[in-house]
């Protein structure tokens, strides 16, 4: 009987493999949760070096009115206006008398239906104003009248006043996301600081804001624990 031989280049494999360390475990990719933007909150065509409610602007839906009934047209806008319809498409009456007045620039009458117009639009958004603290359909609606708004009259009082407090609304907006996103990320020290400094700053610039103080109250409740 023959005794078993190693081969050489066998026996070196072996060696290889036991002095061949072990492979490192890869450490897994921590990923930072990515935070989603709400879809309703405003989405404004932003120009220049512009920021805020400043640089949203609106493109008014054409309506081609040559060759037509002006005096047609004039009454299809003063019923757009009587029934609400005010800019979401081209026989709504902003664009109508816009493009009326474009045929002509010195006609009183319309001149007086855009001002209703006008009027009635930022009636609209104040009134969604008052629910923009807290509901992002209404602070949408209140910076796509802004944009409507600015396009018309950019520097109508009126339109100035309310592009501000859209810009106010939409400020405070960010802040109680900013404050409530620190909340959610568990409680850490620094975490809590954030939320307490957003919420604070928020109510310096509307006191006895409800969304913002139920926030304070929950960052200082959680700084205690």
């Amino acid at each position: 009987m023959h005794p078993i031989r190693t081969l050489p280049w066998m026996a070196l494999l072996l060696c290889c493999a036991a002095c061949t360390p072990a492979p490192e475990a890869v450490a897994p990719v921590r990923r930072e949760p990515v935070e989603l933007v709400d879809p309703r909150l405003p989405s404004i065509t932003v120009s220049g070096d512009e920021s805020g409610a400043a640089a949203w602007n609106w493109q008014p839906p054409r309506r081609e009115l040559a060759g037509t009934d002006l005096a047609l047209a004039k009454r299809e806008a003063a019923r757009a206006l009587a029934q609400g319809r005010l800019f979401a498409d081209a026989d709504a009456a902003i664009p109508l008398y816009l493009a009326l007045q474009q045929l002509d620039p010195q006609d009183p009458q319309v001149a007086a239906g855009l001002e209703k117009s006008l009027r009635a639009l930022l009636a609209r958004g104040e009134r969604a104003l008052a629910d923009a603290d807290d509901q992002a359909d209404a602070l949408s609606l209140a910076g796509e009248i802004a944009a409507v708004a600015r396009t018309v009259a950019p520097r109508d009082a009126g339109v100035i006043a309310y592009l501000g407090r859209v810009d106010l609304s939409d400020q405070l907006w960010r802040l109680n996301a900013e404050g409530e996103r620190a909340l959610r990320k568990g409680g850490a020290g620094e975490d809590i600081d954030t939320a307490l400094r957003a919420f604070r700053e928020v109510l310096i610039l509307r006191p006895d804001q409800p969304r913002a103080l139920q926030g304070l109250a929950a960052a200082e409740s959680a700084l205690i624990r």
